[in-house]
């Protein structure tokens, strides 16, 4: 196979924006740009240790948030 069973999950994240997993509600700290990849996102939510992390358009405008366990579940294999 061209991509190990391990690596699916992670890239699958790096194909698909931050601003297509937001959800409603807010998060404490600095935003990440919803173009960000969703991998990156993920990588900033577990090395930072917060659960949730603010997303922001190009203008700065508040989209929402996006958290640790709607990128996980997005990484999940589909059933």
């Amino acid at each position: 196979t061209l991509v190990g069973a391990s690596e699916r999950p992670f890239r699958l994240l790096s194909l698909g924006h931050v601003r297509d997993a937001v959800e409603p509600g807010s998060a404490e700290g600095e935003a990440i740009p919803g173009d960000a990849t969703q991998r990156d996102a993920l990588a900033e939510l577990l090395w930072s240790g917060r659960p949730a992390l603010p997303v922001k358009d190009a203008d700065g405008k508040a989209l929402g948030r996006v958290t640790v366990e709607g990128l996980v579940k997005r990484a999940a294999r589909p059933q």
